[in-house]
């Protein structure tokens, strides 16, 4: 499951949506969140402390920091 939030600064966030379940698939290395709206992200890389997603043409980054 995952629940949305907007995170805006260090301290500064906030829910937008009831939660939701996240599934990903094998075969067509989809990551798909299903809640309130549905988003499809394509996994191009997970590995180590980085996760990187693609959806309509957009690359998402993102890097484990700290503990």
């Amino acid at each position: 499951t995952f629940s949305a939030f907007i995170w805006s600064s260090d301290g500064d966030f906030s829910n937008l949506e009831p939660s939701g379940t996240c599934l990903f698939s094998d075969s067509t290395r989809k990551l798909t969140f299903s809640g309130a709206w549905v988003i499809e992200f394509e996994l191009i890389k997970f590995e180590r402390d980085e996760l990187w997603l693609k959806s309509s043409g957009a690359l998402y980054k993102f890097r484990k920091e700290g503990n």
